[in-house]
């Protein structure tokens, strides 16, 4: 809905939806679902990753192909009936174009650009290895890939080098997770080699025996809101890097509450809290308040204990990887809040506190306002998804006003009891 620029009294006549949610914060209303061959059309129970796509879409690796989720939808790709001819897949990779590219265990890169498929394997593109478990793209539009036999630049087409522990810093050819750190500096995690970080002239290397990190295996990088990176350990839980040999460290040992410090994967979701995935303690929060939880299959209806990939959608559900038990879907959302704004614009609550809202163009700008007309919260954003905070007294009926690029205007009002 389109509305002229006026007061924050004059928005009131200007609604889009009606949002009503009643919030029940028992635990037991927060829902697991599970997909495996059994119920569902995944090809596989043995999963690696999942991703999501720009376009919503949840994608997962599994050992038998790519199963791609619309809501609950499964389309599949494998040797069957596509050109990927290599079904196990390892890493999933979403250019900005739209394409895929699929790095699998025995078959080398796929690129698929929705229609066609291409394969780049060590018999016709110079890769060292066949086993592809990370990609990356850099700011100038280069490629690199973490191999089984070392650190991969690729172009496209072809390696153009590879770095392993003979002719860089690297202590070991077994790259296990690739991250784009500021100043267009790779991050690399290793399996028994440590942390990483090369510039495009100089590796810089910290392992156990140099610095204070407290495992050599990193499987997983995520960031903070200061653009720190965040990284899963299945031997020494998550840590984040401060810079230097400044480590915070998140295990047991150093928080007694952390459940384990057996961690495969992590999504930061901002203000110290993240989701995590573990190899025996399911899947684990850690709150704003630095309390945890974890849910697994003793006190929840988590299928398995061992969450290999997990990704958090624009909804706020945590879709996991559960490495022996197919896909397992999580919504933290007391009695399973459901989005009821729609397009352009999508509103959800993922908890008491937290409005959620995800637009199919871009936001500039969100006031709130109570019924009073009283502004309540101001935020500039100029991305497509954010967050807005609510506060202990910011109960009841609430007006936003969005401001999207184009320009254009949209009130909406929501109902709610929190």
């Amino acid at each position: 809905m389109n509305i002229s620029s006026k007061g924050p009294k004059a928005i009131s006549v200007f609604f889009a939806s009606l949002l009503h949610v009643m919030l029940n914060l028992s635990l037991s209303s927060q829902s697991f679902t599970n997909f495996n061959t059994a119920n569902s059309t995944i090809p596989d129970n043995y999963t690696w990753c999942i991703s999501k796509g720009p376009d919503g879409k949840i994608y997962v690796g599994t050992d038998y192909g790519l199963a791609v989720f619309n809501n609950q939808e499964i389309t599949v790709y494998n040797s069957q009936n596509s050109g990927l001819s290599s079904n196990s897949v390892r890493n999933i990779f979403h250019d900005e174009d739209g394409s895929l590219w699929i790095g699998t265990f025995t078959g080398g890169l796929f690129h698929f650009d929705g229609q066609n498929w291409t394969n780049f394997n060590t018999q016709n593109s110079n890769l060292p290895d066949d086993f592809i478990r990370a990609m990356v793209k850099d700011n100038n539009g280069v490629y690199w890939l973490g191999t089984g036999n070392g650190l991969v630049r690729f172009d496209g087409a072809s390696a153009t080098d590879v770095w392993d522990e003979f002719n860089s810093g690297l202590e070991s050819r077994n790259i296990s997770a690739l991250a784009l750190g500021s100043g267009n500096v790779k991050i690399i995690g290793t399996i028994n080699g440590g942390l990483a970080y090369y510039n495009d002239t100089t590796f810089t290397i910290f392992v156990s025996s140099n610095s204070a990190l407290p495992d050599n295996t990193i499987t997983d990088f995520d960031f903070t809101e200061s653009n720190l990176p965040i990284f899963a350990m299945p031997d020494g839980g998550v840590a984040i890097h401060q810079g230097e040999n400044n480590f915070t460290w998140y295990n047991p040992i150093v928080v007694s509450a952390m459940p384990t410090k057996a961690i495969e994967c992590i999504s930061y979701l901002g203000n110290g809290s993240f989701w995590a995935g573990s190899t025996d303690k399911g899947l684990i929060k850690r709150n704003e308040n630095g309390s945890w939880q974890s849910y697994q299959t003793s006190n929840s209806e988590i299928s398995a204990n061992w969450v290999r990939d997990l990704v958090v959608d624009d909804f706020g559900k945590v879709w996991m990887a559960m490495a022996l038990n197919g896909v397992e879907l999580f919504d933290p959302t007391p009695n399973g809040i459901k989005t009821i704004i729609e397009s352009p614009l999508k509103v959800f609550l993922s908890d008491a506190n937290t409005l959620n809202f995800h637009s199919e163009k871009p936001i500039n700008h969100v006031e709130m306002f109570d019924l009073s007309g009283r502004k309540i919260h101001a935020e500039s954003i100029g991305k497509n998804q954010n967050q807005i905070r609510f506060y202990a007294n910011d109960k009841g009926l609430l007006l936003l006003h969005i401001t999207y690029a184009d320009g254009t205007k949209q009130a909406t009002r929501i109902s709610g009891i929190y």
